[in-house]
């Protein structure tokens, strides 16, 4: 909360010299305290653009700092399908499925041959 209060009075004093090297002859009172602020929004728009620039950075750099510190040594287990076996599958169900359908077939055939 100090931090904020003095960051607050940082940025008016900030703005107050900027108004200052500012000003022209007959602005009035109220002139002033708009363009006052008007600096001041200004400046805290900026440093909350720095802000959020800077923690994307440092996410950025942390990230890459992890990616880089991760355990490249050990080799990832690799699964591989043998292409003989990964080819002749289809063809297995394939003929399963018509032995079925001709055994499906010839029971539907004997079964009515039995009525």
């Amino acid at each position: 909360m100090a931090k904020d209060k003095k960051a607050s009075r940082e940025l008016k004093n900030e703005a107050a010299k900027i108004i200052r090297a500012l000003n022209i002859q007959g602005e009035t009172r109220g002139e002033t305290q708009r363009l006052h602020a008007a600096v001041q929004r200004a400046i805290e728009y900026h440093l909350r653009q720095h802000s959020a620039k800077a923690r994307e950075l440092d996410k950025k750099a942390k990230k890459l700092q992890r990616f880089e510190t991760s355990d490249d040594s050990a080799p990832e287990p690799v699964t591989t399908v043998s292409n003989a076996s990964a080819t002749r599958l289809p063809w297995l169900l394939l003929a399963l499925s018509w032995a079925l359908f001709i055994g499906y077939l010839l029971l539907d055939y004997l079964l009515l041959d039995a009525l």
